[in-house]
């Protein structure tokens, strides 16, 4: 699907599935639902970034992860947007807190697609940021050069 009809079919949707109806039969259809929407959500930012306006759907990108923050994929969505748009600190503080929240709530580290966006900023600045990275696990924040 093109970026267009993301945007336009993300348009579309206002609130939660079945905002207000407390009806226990539907839950889980209603969760399925917002699942899809979470996942057209994180296609439109992932067609967007790479189209070269990743800058433009940080704010977005931000509340995404903001409701859904132990979605890997908008977490690494995130990320690479910060990245490309200069602010590698930021990128790696998002990695950061991801790491504590899934240790925190599960138990596990970040999946392959985050790591795999980690090991790509760190190639694509260099030695300092992995010093950086290390700095930033312990305390939780980073050294800055």
């Amino acid at each position: 699907m093109s970026l267009g009809r993301y945007e336009r079919a993300l348009a579309l949707w206002r609130g939660g599935v079945y905002d207000g109806l407390d009806v226990p039969s539907l839950a889980s259809y209603a969760a399925a639902l917002e699942e899809q929407r979470a996942i057209a959500t994180e296609e439109y930012f992932a067609l967007s970034i790479a189209a070269g306006n990743g800058s433009g759907v940080i704010p977005r990108l931000l509340r995404h992860v903001g409701e859904h923050p132990l979605r890997e994929r908008g977490v690494a969505l995130l990320m690479s947007a910060l990245h490309d748009d200069g602010r590698t600190h930021d990128a790696l503080a998002v990695y950061a807190r991801l790491v504590r929240r899934l240790g925190e709530a599960l138990a596990v580290g970040p999946g392959q697609e985050v790591r795999r966006t980690l090991a790509a900023i760190l190639d694509s600045t260099g030695p300092e940021s992995v010093a950086g990275v290390e700095a930033l696990l312990e305390t939780g924040t980073v050294a800055q050069s």
